[in-house]
């Protein structure tokens, strides 16, 4: 109701049941034990938390019950600094294009390669997307959309961004 469960969506660690198959799927009933069950699972991680660590950890539980684990892939995860340079920049560039604070959450509740990026550029500070969501955008999903007029907003936006961060 108050937004708190979308906060901790996006800043707490969780861990996601993507999809389970498993036994008949078909039409109709079958009385069958399944000899087989495949769940696909992710795993939103925070600063300090390690990919590898995180499975190794879960492979520990899950070797307990004769569970097979398969990593299909892992990215460490990444967080800039809301007091940084450049998040006091977006929150200026904002407030000038729509007219009003905006509303900033740490990260994302998507996965991205920005920790690779920072250790590679040997930079502590980086922007991952930006633009303009409403609650109807399906964002990620079956018709997912974006009124042109906000396309030409997010396009001033990073305008501002760019001029607000040449600017010194």
């Amino acid at each position: 109701k108050d937004g708190l469960a979308y906060v901790r969506l996006v800043s707490m660690p969780s861990l996601n049941i993507d999809g389970a198959l498993t036994g008949y799927t078909g039409e109709g009933s079958k009385t069958v034990i399944p000899s087989y069950a495949f769940v696909k699972l992710d795993f939103r991680l925070v600063p300090d938390q390690d990919p590898e660590e995180v499975f190794r950890e879960l492979q520990e539980v899950a070797s307990k019950y004769g569970l097979e684990l398969v990593k299909l892939g892992s990215v460490r995860p990444f967080r800039t600094p809301m007091s940084s340079r450049i998040a006091r920049a977006l929150i200026r560039a904002a407030e000038r294009v729509f007219g009003v604070r905006p509303v900033v959450m740490p990260n994302s509740p998507g996965t991205g390669p920005m920790e690779s990026f920072s250790r590679a550029l040997g930079i502590k500070e980086i922007a991952d997307g930006a633009g303009v969501v409403n609650y109807d955008s399906n964002i990620h999903s079956f018709n997912e959309n974006a009124p042109v007029e906000d396309y030409y907003l997010a396009m001033k936006w990073a305008e501002e961004m760019i001029k607000e961060l040449s600017s010194g």
